[in-house]
């Protein structure tokens, strides 16, 4: 086998170490430098994108605040205005009850006072039926005859009795 004869050796370790040292001072001259920078940019980009993202979050913060703040003022806002509301609306209701129940009492009364006028009415028309129905019936009940006047009193009596429980 070529590789393991020893009298190459030193010819390939003199090419091995020429050859090490020219990609090593390429290596330092060239590629090292551009590595550094390039790492250098990469972590001052980091460094600038997370103290933006720093700021961001505290804009944030402060927006969600402030949301939080309107919020709760137009919460407020909605619960004055709907208790307004509701209290006029209560106002209206007691102010509409109170007509309807005066409006009810007028009526009440005013039909009370038809209803005792047409009782009054009904009851003076009806004396000459009842006169006639006693007149007729008394004969029978009583086994005697009433005379007109004592029948007039006695209708007349009932009918006091009448309006005086109405």
């Amino acid at each position: 086998m070529p590789q393991f004869d020893v009298t190459t050796f030193p010819s390939q370790i003199f090419w091995l170490i020429i050859c090490f040292v020219f990609l090593c001072g390429v290596m330092a001259r060239y590629l090292v430098p551009r590595l550094t920078t390039s790492i250098g940019i990469r972590e001052q980009r980091l460094q600038e994108d997370w103290s933006q993202s720093k700021d961001l979050r505290a804009q944030g913060q402060a927006l969600r605040q402030e949301n939080l703040a309107r919020l709760s003022e137009a919460r407020g806002k909605a619960h004055a205005h709907i208790h307004q509301i509701l209290a006029e609306i209560h106002h209206r209701k007691t102010s509409r009850l109170a007509v309807l129940d005066e409006e009810l009492i007028l009526k009440t009364k005013n039909i009370r006072e038809d209803l005792k006028e047409k009782t009054h009415k009904i009851l003076g028309n009806i004396e000459p039926l009842v006169s006639q129905v006693i007149k007729a019936t008394s004969p029978r009940l009583l086994g005697q005859s009433l005379s007109q006047a004592e029948i007039k009193e006695l209708v007349l009596e009932v009918l006091e009795k009448g309006k005086k429980s109405s």
